[in-house]
């Protein structure tokens, strides 16, 4: 059994290179195993925590919201096993406290992996094709995972975790530290050469933290984001493709969308008219809809995307509780004459691509008004924890697993859907890692 239980945590990083199956497949056997051993020793106290009980109540929660959804089937598929994201944020938990040695088993699996895409990140960059033969999509470089262009959300959303977990090995094992120094510069571009924007943000909102929050690490990560930034400088000025991906498209959907706005603006200015005179009684309508006529959110496609979540939940009947979990497409999809002739094209999609809107219209105000609160909780966990007396690796872990979940729900950057599997298993592992450095007061 104890084999086991290290061999998963080990595979926890890994199985990230051969798709999502794997890292499903490994969800579920860490899950199980936890849940079998810590009912057969009576080890009840994992379940006792403030998280698992908050996220019983928000599980409870999100399936009220399916069961009252106007298309139960579909959303329930989101829903009814969502538990199994809280029990294998447990069992990471119960695998770091109780087995020996298992944290560094862990930190040496993330920092191979971290190494693997760099290398193969880079080879795909300057060879076109990648280790196993994938080739670039464009401009974007995803490695190992192929099709799905998600090399950067990896990379950005594990880079706290990765940055201190790397720091204990180093020490541990008296490894020289510019070898790290080279490898987070190297991390740094390779998230910018990837052409996903978000990550890219994500990084810097994680760095960001990381030099408020930590102790120690300080100079040395201003001295790598120095040598990063100019090198990207340098990528930047002389790479056409990267920028026009990261710089010159990003300007350019600005614009496209203000030129838009212009030609059109006597027609828009008449239907506006018109309809805030049949939605008089709708004032937050009325300023949706001038908002709509003056800015662009990130990209005219995304914006589109926004305006039609947020109109599906102003015409909701269930405004409270939400449409119920992965609704949007399903809403969107039947109303899709109406928000096209309203907001334009890119009006659906499977989901929003924003985190707090489709918490909106799904889970409702209630959801929203929760996961609000949960983000500047975590916040302010973040600032207590920075001014600990007692500064120690366990407070430095904790800090890094909050900074990661902190970055994955930051409010002002495209997401993929809330409900996406890939995507929790990202969001939930920051926290068993952070149980365990909160559990353990000295690592």
């Amino acid at each position: 059994m104890n084999f086991f239980f290290i061999f998963l945590i080990i595979f926890i990083p890994i199985s990230y290179l051969f798709g999502p199956f794997l890292v499903e497949l490994t969800l579920i056997l860490l899950s199980l195993l936890f849940l079998f051993n810590a009912l057969k020793k009576r080890k009840f106290y994992y379940f006792n925590n403030y998280f698992f009980k908050i996220f019983i109540i928000w599980y409870i929660y999100i399936l009220i919201s399916s069961f009252s959804s106007v298309n139960v089937d579909l959303s329930i598929t989101s829903s009814l096993f969502y538990f199994r994201f809280g029990l294998y944020a447990l069992a990471i938990y119960y695998v770091l406290n109780e087995y020996k040695n298992s944290l560094n088993f862990l930190s040496a699996s993330f920092l191979f992996v971290f190494i693997l895409f760099i290398f193969d990140g880079y080879f795909q960059y300057i060879f076109g094709f990648n280790l196993l033969g994938y080739e670039k999509i464009g401009v974007r470089i995803s490695s190992f995972f192929g099709d799905e262009l998600v090399l950067g959300s990896f990379l950005s959303r594990f880079f706290p975790i990765f940055f201190v977990f790397s720091f204990i090995l180093f020490k541990k094992y008296n490894i020289k530290l510019y070898y790290l120094f080279f490898l987070l510069i190297a991390c740094d571009v390779l998230i910018y050469l990837t052409g996903e924007r978000t990550a890219f943000g994500i990084l810097a909102i994680s760095t960001l933290m990381l030099l408020f929050s930590f102790k120690g690490y300080k100079l040395f990560r201003i001295a790598t984001i120095i040598v990063s930034t100019l090198i990207i400088s340098l990528i930047t000025f002389s790479d056409k493709e990267v920028r026009t991906r990261m710089i010159s498209t990003t300007i350019n959907d600005m614009q496209t969308s203000s030129v838009n706005e212009a030609n059109n603006v006597d027609q828009i200015n008449e239907l506006d008219i018109k309809e805030n005179k049949q939605n008089t009684e709708n004032a937050f309508s009325i300023f949706l809809n001038s908002i709509k006529n003056k800015y662009v959110i990130f990209t005219p496609a995304h914006n589109s995307l926004y305006m039609s979540a947020i109109d599906l939940y102003l015409q909701s009947d269930s405004k409270l509780i939400g449409e119920g979990p992965k609704l949007f497409r399903y809403l969107c999809k039947i109303n899709s004459e109406y928000l096209t002739s309203k907001h334009g094209m890119h009006t659906c999609s499977t989901h929003p691509h924003h985190l707090y809107i489709q918490i909106l219209l799904e889970t409702g105000l209630l959801g929203l008004m929760f996961s609000i609160t949960i983000f500047f909780y975590i916040f302010y966990k973040i600032i207590k924890l920075s001014f600990e007396k007692n500064f120690n690796i366990s407070t430095n872990i904790a800090i890094a697993s909050l900074i990661c979940i902190f970055s994955n729900f930051f409010p002002f950057f495209p997401s993929g859907s809330f409900f996406n599997n890939w995507l929790n298993t990202i969001f939930f592992i920051p926290i068993g890692v952070y149980l365990y450095a909160t559990h353990k007061k000295n690592i």
